[in-house]
């Protein structure tokens, strides 16, 4: 991550902080075998233990023949069921994460 002109405020220093290690904590989840959802459930828990709360609205996506195509991921629990994660898999995990509320705007 970087701050512009390397200084700012604790808060803000925690919290990009907070969404480095989220993206940290959901590509250590990422294994063949698991539910897509798992991955946003491990970086929601982590991100909510530090105070902060996942954005809704933006997701991760899958890369192939086009670069934002299914499936979305998720940066929180979905209740979906999930995708089965295969080897060989492409995906990003992006998450976002603010110091207030859930919503963007």
């Amino acid at each position: 991550m970087y701050i512009v002109g390397g200084e700012t405020n604790i808060r803000s220093q925690k919290l990009v902080e907070a969404a480095q290690e989220a993206l940290y904590v959901g590509l250590r989840t990422v294994k063949p075998g698991i539910r897509l959802n798992e991955i946003g459930k491990a970086v929601q828990k982590y991100t909510e233990s530090q105070g902060f709360s996942v954005v809704r609205e933006y997701c991760g996506h899958g890369i192939g023949t086009e670069f934002h195509c299914d499936p979305q991921v998720l940066h929180y629990y979905a209740d979906d069921g999930g995708v089965i994660l295969k080897p060989g898999m492409v995906f990003t995990i992006e998450p976002m994460i603010n110091a207030g509320k859930k919503k963007c705007g």
